[in-house]
């Protein structure tokens, strides 16, 4: 068990910095260290935090499950 909790939080660790690294590639990063994320993902990100899974577009729940694919393709290997 403790093998795969690992391979999981490290799943979830990569899953997790993928998605920091394209909060940074979209943002503008200033001189005194910090971003500056631009309006329309700032607009889009809190309709998706505000929105159930079940009421996302299609495209929206897409996102979500190439995250999960990748869960129970770790899981499936074992």
């Amino acid at each position: 068990m403790t093998n795969q909790r690992e391979q999981l939080a490290a799943l979830q660790h990569q899953i997790w910095s993928d998605w920091v690294r394209h909060m940074f590639e979209v943002s503008t990063a200033n001189p005194d260290g910090t971003v500056t994320i631009p309006s329309q993902y700032v607009q889009q990100w809190q309709h998706e935090i505000n929105t159930d899974y079940i009421t996302l577009s299609e495209e929206e729940k897409d996102g979500d499950r190439k995250q999960v694919d990748k869960i129970t393709q770790l899981l499936e290997s074992k």
